[in-house]
């Protein structure tokens, strides 16, 4: 095959560098300010995409070097694929994380894994922040607009990843952080079944969402800033986007240990509560889900210590409020009152349990489902979350580096190379290879990644124990003392 043809997706013509083809900046979908997304069509005449679009609104995220962004309709994808010819390939689909309020589909550069892996890599914006997620619904707006944005770009992607060589019936969505509980919500979204057919989450799954109550409420309170002379709708969508901005930083200030804006239980798109999450059932598919050791500790970090829950009164307080003193007492003889102690519980509350419980529900149904945990120690931070970014992508800068502790080099090159091929595995084959078993209730099986890797049955067995299923919502009870 001649290599003009090789770039030539129809009239998605892309760049060949390095053995793998990418298009930056293709237009999914085009959205009015809180308006559903609508499929952009392809272009009428061959057009290069040599530029990755720009990032959805967001403010500068110091923590990880994400830039300030005022541009909207910024719906773009990247595709990365070894050529656009008849192959068929796997697909996957990476939703990034940073909170709901920061992050790009840009940040992640796919060409080694679909070299790797000879894989079709696909990298998505959605709508962040109040522009994506803030309840707005008594104006007449839809929630979750930034979940809808992943469901358009999921549709684009079956009606025409076979053009740049990929099968739209082998799709596995995957992500990390806000992008893994995207994933995990996704699961629970019968609009959303038919377009993906393996999953991966990565640190995150339905308890970091808002309920009815938090979603009106920093609703209302955004409103209240953009909006004080009550006019509706009109003055919303006419309002500065640095204002928009200003209004969220504000909110999140108001509202300490909790994002200002994220997914909402709404009882359309999404089950209407936590509850009725924890008992709907999810989709017959492969599912390889995980966590880091020490999630917490990046919450250390200045620009994110208040975004989540962290000492122990707080996290205490989830506890009692949401599932009795019985039952509180229970999990919390489980941590020592210690600074290591307060930093399990912070774990385990915002990110392990939560992530592990989904993936035992899936398995429980009788469907395919791997486990594992993040284990290898940085310097300063241990297994942070956002670590595991940095053995998969080819993620490069300081924080990166200080994530992972060091250059990928030596043992942590070899652990991100053991990584990458067992994920590699997955979206080709729908399951990781055959030195890590499939976890299920009577073994439970998970894979821990370190220096050297091994499966173990059952993970800090006394504390899983403990929490006997049950997760926390931690926006739920907005308003009281933090």
């Amino acid at each position: 095959m001649d290599a003009e043809r090789e770039t030539a997706a129809g009239n998605y013509i892309g760049i060949r560098e390095n053995g793998v083809v990418s298009w930056r900046g293709i237009r999914y979908a085009r959205a009015s300010r809180f308006g559903e997304p609508e499929l952009a069509p392809p272009p009428r005449l061959p057009t290069v995409f040599p530029d990755f679009g720009p990032a959805c609104v967001q403010a500068r995220l110091r923590t990880l070097g994400a830039q300030r962004s005022e541009a909207e309709g910024s719906l773009y994808l990247n595709v990365y694929s070894p050529a656009a010819d008849d192959a068929r390939r796997p697909v996957v689909v990476w939703i990034h994380g940073g909170a709901y309020q920061g992050g790009a589909g840009s940040g992640y550069d796919g060409a080694p894994l679909a070299a790797q892996g000879d894989v079709v890599v696909v990298t998505v914006n959605y709508r962040l922040g109040v522009l994506g997620f803030t309840d707005l619904s008594d104006l007449g707006v839809p929630r979750n607009l930034g979940l809808r944005d992943q469901i358009a770009a999921l549709t684009w992607v079956r009606d025409n990843i076979a053009l740049f060589g990929g099968d739209p019936r082998a799709v596995t969505l995957a992500g990390e952080s806000a992008g893994s509980i995207s994933v995990s919500l996704l699961m629970l979204a019968p609009a959303a079944h038919p377009l993906f057919h393996r999953a991966i989450m990565q640190s995150g799954a339905v308890n970091l969402v808002h309920d009815d109550a938090a979603g009106r409420q920093l609703g209302s309170e955004v409103r209240s800033i953009l909006d004080s002379e009550g006019v509706g709708l009109p003055a919303m969508s006419r309002v500065m986007v640095g204002a928009v901005l200003a209004a969220q930083q504000q909110v999140g200030w108001q509202n300490p240990g909790t994002i200002p804006a994220a997914p909402i239980f709404d009882g359309d798109l999404l089950p209407k509560s936590l509850e009725e999450a924890l008992t709907t059932p999810t989709p017959p598919i492969p599912l390889l889900a995980g966590w880091n050791r020490d999630e917490i500790r990046f919450f250390d970090l200045p620009g994110v210590r208040g975004s989540l829950p962290r000492t122990r009164p707080r996290l205490s307080r989830l506890l009692y409020d949401q599932l009795g003193a019985e039952t509180a007492s229970t999990i919390l003889a489980m941590y020592p009152e210690s600074r290591a102690g307060t930093r399990d519980l912070g774990t385990d509350v915002n990110f392990a349990m939560p992530t592990r419980h989904f993936a035992e529900r899936h398995a429980k149904a009788g469907h395919p489902t791997w486990m594992y945990r993040l284990d290898k120690s940085g310097l300063l931070l241990g297994a942070p979350h956002a670590a595991d970014l940095t053995y998969l992508w080819n993620q490069r800068g300081m924080a990166y580096t200080l994530l992972r502790g060091g250059p990928l080099i030596g043992r942590r090159l070899a652990l991100a190379n053991r990584f990458r091929r067992h994920w590699l595995s997955f979206v080709r084959y729908g399951r990781p290879d055959r030195d890590w078993p499939e976890y299920n209730a009577r073994t439970r099986m998970t894979h821990l990644f370190n220096d050297s890797d091994r499966s173990v049955s059952e993970v800090d067995s006394q504390r899983h124990e403990a929490w006997n299923g049950h997760d926390v919502l931690v926006a739920r009870g907005l308003g009281k003392d933090q």
